[in-house]
């Protein structure tokens, strides 16, 4: 080890009254937290603070800051020393403060679209002068043009020629700090001096990887201080330390010292090196590098279409990438639009032969995706080339496929030459934003699929979708669009997890209730949102507060849920740019990179790599609720033995199966032999690989034994209760782990918008297991029934001036999140005319407030489905209001023949002190 301690005094006092927002400010750790820069440019001659300013020369270009939590309407001042590196020539220096998510700008703030944010306001030259910018965070209720940001992660970019900068401030307040404001008392800087490279495997590193890291430490204070400085290595999630040595440096008031030290790497997947400096135990300043293995290296040389995670790719780097992860498909690489394909005429091909023997030799099946028109071929429809055009929603040409069309051909000779390949073909990408007539659709989807089929009954056909059976797809499903593919193919960007359970499950429930007779297969390949950087305060670019390791938790859950309720496939979209890990320009809100601005593999890498090895080979055997958690048990059939993945809400749940012998292994492939049977989840929301010598069947029935009610707090899904029966009188409301959930009500008199008129009903029939309202009803009604299934009533006026008595099905939200309600009823009147209506209503009792979602009319004994996504807050309720229309003697009763509500997520505490706690 080797420690240099250069012995030169700074010429500017530093304030540490309040802290500097970004790091590295007067560039004493060199480019270390900020982005886009040259570190060729950090200069060392004549700096007004410290050792060290930035040069831009002549070269006009960005600096970036990493992100930092500023919440709306918050006054900034921003200071920075800065002078011309050259009279004469050309110089300027622009400031923007920018969303993170840069789609989400607008005027001012949007980035290199428009006008600056701020120049220079005063005059440069070639002297050493202060430069202040007073600025404001737009408040709550400017109108951002892209939601999926929270509005309170931003990063600087500054925009220079022929300037030197230093000492760069951004404080909160209105108050203009005299001096030099730092992020920490001590800066520390570290980097690891002999990493591979973005072009060597994507920073993807060996097992027995020797880190070289060096750490520039600044004292910003003045004082004198003796330090600890501490060389690290911490868990994904910083929770264990798997190195540590220490060393004692005594650092002058203004000092510096350059540090070195090798370590070879001790966890599996990601793990976080660290420098860390303290003073009498207190932590002064640190910096971390992210470094990654992988646990379980693939070296596949054979596709095998069972495997289950892919991605996108664009060749070269990335797909050599993808292949030691264990990625086993492939979309978008090679591109096979028709316009790709055919772009001259339709006698020329332009055939991806290299590619896909490229691919198949690293062992990667292919989404071959069929659309989009040439330019050669377009005529007056949008979506249809030209010998198609006049083909009417209910032409008979559709069906006869004795008719050779462009289109035919394209498809025919596509398959024709690849059908011996590890190939899905897949119709049409993301018709819901293209405007398709869905009967026209219904038919273009099924005469590609009868072509294909035609040639080999066996190849793989797949239809695209967004966000599940959104209501396009809903409409081609219900023209009858139910039997003419295999695999239903969906996309989401979402800044949460993707889907759950439930979600899935309501998607096969759909396909079946329209009418499809053969077994369906649900895959999803396009989408996903960004991973944060590991490095320390290098935030999350869209939602603040989701560390790297929420994000890990996340996806394994998903993975596990979605797996567990059927779901085949989990493709994603571009992991990389192919050139580096991730640039400014694709933190857009579609971005899904698994590396980043630094070219460090991010969390991503190593969870699928444990992923592929684990589920990428697998069948699902059932999803458990334990209490407080979920078991989801898998057969194994890559390692030939059974898996659980396991998790709980608690911070330190406990489940024991009562099986010895097994491994806890964590979404980094850190593994842990248990010396009992019990197993620690150890945080919330944190998930477990759990195996050993047994199978899915074993695993099944030990973790039945510990099984919950089926309504699962933790895993977000509410049925209605089968043993609600069994709880008699009392268990209206319906309890689930000390929470009201379910209850029944009667609303009298019977506006709905009125909350005072939501009564509990509390009269009980222990015969017919049914509640119902003796004051203001009649015979018995309204009344809620669990004796076979649950079913609620209405009824109307008996006696002139009487008003309608409708009753509600009632579900309390147990914490604050978005729920989706999917439910199917059929009303029946059981004597009387009048019309039967479905309500949705919010209730907020506290507030005393109750609104009227949708209003669905329903035809006597026939099948309603209703689907409502609705944000709750912790005690609020949604209503299923049953009621019939005035008129004298109407009875009725509407039975739920299904019904799931999911939570989708939770709200995230976007507070600076939540920040701060998930980047300690």
């Amino acid at each position: 080890m080797k420690t240099i301690v250069v012995l030169v005094m700074v010429c500017l006092a530093v304030s540490l009254s309040s802290q500097n927002l970004v790091r590295n400010g007067s560039f004493e750790s060199g480019i270390k937290y900020w982005l886009d820069a040259d570190q060729s440019r950090v200069k060392e001659d004549g700096s007004p603070h410290g050792f060290r300013y930035y040069d831009y020369g002549e070269k006009n270009h960005y600096l970036r800051s990493t992100p930092m939590m500023i919440d709306p309407n918050t006054d900034l001042v921003v200071t920075c020393m800065a002078r011309v590196s050259e009279n004469g020539k050309k110089n300027f220096l622009h400031l923007d403060l920018l969303p993170t998510t840069r789609t989400s700008g607008n005027g001012r703030y949007r980035a290199h679209y428009g006008d600056h944010g701020w120049k220079c306001p005063v005059k440069l030259t070639d002297k050493w002068q202060k430069v202040v910018w007073k600025i404001n965070t737009p408040g709550p209720n400017f109108k951002w043009r892209n939601q999926m940001w929270d509005k309170r992660s931003w990063i600087i970019m500054l925009q220079a020629q022929n300037v030197q900068i230093d000492a760069f401030t951004i404080s909160k307040g209105k108050a203009v700090p005299k001096d030099y404001v730092s992020y920490n008392p001590v800066s520390v800087g570290m980097n690891c001096l002999n990493m591979p490279g973005f072009k060597n495997l994507a920073n993807i590193l060996p097992r027995d990887f020797n880190a070289d890291c060096q750490a520039d430490v600044f004292n910003n204070t003045e004082k004198d201080l003796t330090l600890t400085v501490k060389w690290q290595q911490f868990s994904y999630d910083n929770k264990k330390v798997y190195y540590e040595k220490s060393e004692q440096l005594k650092l002058g008031a203004g000092k510096r010292a350059s540090l070195s030290h090798k370590m070879n790497l001790k966890g599996e997947g990601l793990v976080l090196a660290r420098c860390q400096v303290e003073s009498n135990g207190k932590v002064l300043g640190k910096s971390d590098q992210p470094l990654t293995t992988l646990p379980f290296p693939k070296n596949a040389t054979k596709p095998n279409m069972e495997e289950a995670f892919g991605a996108s790719f664009f060749g070269g780097i990335d797909v050599d990438a993808g292949h030691v992860i264990g990625l086993g498909w492939s979309r978008w690489y090679p591109h096979t639009k028709w316009d790709s394909i055919q772009p001259e005429g339709p006698d020329k091909f332009n055939f991806p032969d290299k590619v896909v023997d490229l691919l198949e030799n690293k062992g990667i099946s292919m989404n071959f995706v069929l659309y989009s028109l040439p330019k050669w071929v377009k005529g007056k429809h949008h979506n249809l080339p030209k010998d198609m055009q006049d083909w009417g929603r209910d032409d008979k040409r559709w069906q006869d496929l004795s008719i050779e069309t462009y289109w035919d051909k394209y498809v025919k000779t596509m398959v024709n030459r690849y059908k011996t390949r590890a190939i899905a073909w897949e119709i049409v990408n993301e018709p819901v934003f293209e405007n398709w007539d869905p009967r026209i659709y219904k038919n273009f989807i099924e005469r590609t699929y009868r072509q294909i089929k035609k040639i080999d009954p066996k190849l793989t056909v797949m239809i695209d979708a967004c966000y599940g059976i959104n209501d396009f797809n809903y409409k081609f499903l219900k023209e009858g669009g139910t039997d003419c593919w295999d695999v239903y193919t969906w996309h989401n960007y979402s800044v949460f997890p993707f889907s759950t359970y439930g979600h899935i499950q309501s998607m096969f429930n759909g396909f079946k209730e329209l009418g499809r007779k053969k077994p369906a297969e649900i895959w999803f390949n396009e989408g996903w949102a960004h991973t944060p950087s590991s490095i320390d305060d290098g935030v999350h670019s869209v939602i603040g507060t989701r560390s790297p390791a929420i994000v890990a938790h996340d996806t394994v859950r998903a993975m596990a849920d979605t797996f567990a309720a059927g779901m085949k496939k989990m493709i994603v979209f571009q992991i990389t740019n192919n050139q580096s890990g991730r640039s400014w320009w694709q933190w857009g809100t579609d971005g899904t990179q698994w590396w980043d601005d630094r070219n460090n593999p991010t969390i991503m890498v190593g969870v699928f790599n444990v992923l592929a090895d684990q589920l990428g080979l697998s069948e699902p055997v059932d999803r458990i609720p334990l209490k407080d958690g979920i078991a989801t048990i898998f057969k194994d059939k890559r390692n030939n033995r059974g898996l659980a993945i396991i998790w709980s809400n608690k911070e330190a749940a406990v489940y024991n199966p009562g099986l010895a012998g097994l491994t806890k292994m964590d979404v980094m492939g850190n593994v842990e032999k248990l010396s009992g049977s019990e197993i620690a989840t150890e945080d919330p929301a944190k998930p477990w690989y759990i195996f050993g010598d047994y199978t899915a069947e074993q695993l099944q029935e030990a973790f039945l034994k510990l099984k919950s009610s089926e309504i699962s707090l933790a895993g977000g899904i509410f049925k209605l209760p089968k043993d609600w029966m069994s709880k008699g009188a009392k268990s209206n409301p319906y309890v689930v782990e000390g929470k009201d959930i379910w209850r029944f009500d009667r609303i009298y008199p019977p506006e709905t918008e009125n909350i005072e008129n939501y009564h509990l009903m509390t009269d009980y029939d222990p015969v017919q297991a049914k509640w119902f309202a003796t004051k203001g009803g009649h015979g018995g009604n309204p009344a809620a029934s669990v004796q076979d299934g649950v079913r609620i009533t209405a009824i109307t006026q008996w006696k002139g001036g009487e008003p309608v008595k409708p009753s509600a099905l009632i579900f309390k939200a147990p914490k604050k999140g978005t729920y989706t309600l999917n439910t199917t009823v059929n009303g029946r009147r059981w004597t009387g005319g009048a019309k039967q209506s479905l309500e949705l209503v919010k209730l907020n009792r506290k507030l005393k407030k109750a609104k009227k979602l949708q209003t669905y009319s329903m035809k006597n004994g026939q099948d309603v489905s209703v689907r409502q996504e609705v944000e709750l807050d912790e005690g609020e309720e949604l209503a299923i209001v049953f009621r019939v229309d005035h008129g004298m003697h109407t009875g009725a009763g509407m039975v739920f023949k299904e019904l799931q509500i999911t939570q989708a997520s939770e709200k995230v505490d976007f507070s600076e002190k939540k920040i701060r706690e998930l980047n300690k």
